[in-house]
């Protein structure tokens, strides 16, 4: 019994280190449609389907992008993708591309990009999944429920 349960742990070790051995990085995140305006997600938000978002990652260095690739948002706004290798001496992000829906295809400045770190080893992460911050579209005219909205998140309840 106890031989068994030797040869399970080696196991489940060896299978970690070849997990680890990898430089592949997993992005995830999700783009929305900020149909109030206010520059951050609400009840009021949805998410976009088919909208395009690029991982760039620049030479720290001389500024010149090193990495480009595109990707597009599943039925419920996420994107994944995976990197192939680490990018420790590079600005990498996330950046809006583009939406397909019409009246929610401008990005908000504030949340058109956001900030990745695609390196596991030098930084002390061990997971290989990287979770971007949520990127925003801005509808044209606000929803008339906005308001009401804007009540209820300022308000002391």
């Amino acid at each position: 019994m106890m031989m068994g349960t030797n040869k399970l742990v080696v196991l489940v070790l060896v299978s970690l280190s070849f997990a680890f051995a990898t430089e592949a990085c997993h992005v995830k995140g999700r783009v929305y449609c900020d149909t109030c305006r206010f520059g951050f997600e609400t009840k009021a938000t949805f998410y976009i389907p088919g909208a395009t978002v690029a991982i760039q990652c620049k030479n720290k260095k001389t500024m010149k992008v090193e990495y480009y690739t595109e990707v597009k948002t599943d039925n419920t706004g996420t994107y994944g993708i995976e990197v192939d290798k680490e990018f420790n001496e590079h600005n990498c992000e996330s950046v809006l591309v583009h939406s397909p829906v019409l009246g929610c295809n401008k990005a908000d400045p504030g949340r058109s990009k956001a900030t990745l770190v695609l390196s596991h080893y030098k930084n002390g992460l061990l997971n290989h999944v990287h979770y971007a911050n949520n990127l925003g579209f801005l509808k044209d005219e606000a929803l008339p429920q906005c308001q009401q909205l804007l009540k209820y998140y300022f308000s002391d309840v």
